[in-house]
């Protein structure tokens, strides 16, 4: 099945390479960057944040079906970080782990704005590259994306954040190397806590001894 790319009252197809498997992400400390800015934060909500570490393009894709399994309906994913920092190979592993079969269909919808792919649960690829700010994101029912029956994943959420759901799953993406990549998950809202919190058991099962680090309100866990 071919993905439909959905625009204001037309739809298209949208075609894309072809994308292999890969091995289960390492997971790894969280490090204190002095410069890095403070996640966003939802108050009341609370926080709790993963940093989630791969070290090729396989690596990136299996992380991401890892989440997508866990993702359901009304989920929201907002990625933010530079270009070629991942986020389309990231939502790549995502719908495939949402049960689109033809993870090859996944491209960025820069110029349409939104890729709708079929899984056990529709799949709204958004890129607000081109929107100029939350106004935009709102005259084209973007919250119909938000608050509908599927699982909605951003690229450049950064752009239209006030437009966004208070709860989500933030995710910012940063290239540390040529191949490595890391990803800094904060989770607004309980129901994405819990979900960051089933991640992290789902990965540290399948990575003998990796590492995790976890920011909570209160205090910080290290899980060995």
């Amino acid at each position: 099945m071919n993905p439909t790319t959905r625009t204001r009252g037309t739809e298209a197809r949208s075609k894309g390479g072809v994308v292999g498997g890969g091995s289960v992400p390492r997971v790894e400390p969280e490090n204190t960057r002095g410069t890095e800015a403070p996640p966003t934060r939802t108050p009341g909500l609370g926080t709790r944040h993963m940093t989630v570490t791969t070290r090729s393009r396989e690596e990136t894709l299996a992380f991401g079906r890892r989440l997508g399994e866990l993702l359901g309906p009304g989920d929201v994913v907002a990625l933010r970080g530079p270009l070629g920092s991942g986020k389309t190979t990231l939502t790549k592993g995502i719908a495939e782990g949402l049960g689109f079969e033809e993870p090859r269909w996944v491209t960025s919808p820069t110029f349409v704005l939104v890729h709708q792919y079929p899984g056990r649960v529709p799949v709204y690829h958004i890129d607000a590259y081109r929107l100029r700010g939350p106004a935009d994101a709102e005259a084209l029912g973007m919250d119909e994306l938000f608050f509908g029956d599927g699982v909605a994943v951003v690229e450049w959420a950064e752009r239209i954040a006030s437009a966004l759901p208070p709860e989500r799953l933030e995710i910012a993406l940063e290239m540390p190397g040529e191949a490595e990549r890391e990803f800094v998950l904060n989770p607004l809202g309980g129901r994405y806590r819990q979900l960051v919190a089933r991640l992290q058991s789902s990965i540290l099962a399948q990575c003998e001894g990796a590492h995790l680090h976890t920011m909570g309100p209160a205090s910080g866990d290290h899980f060995p």
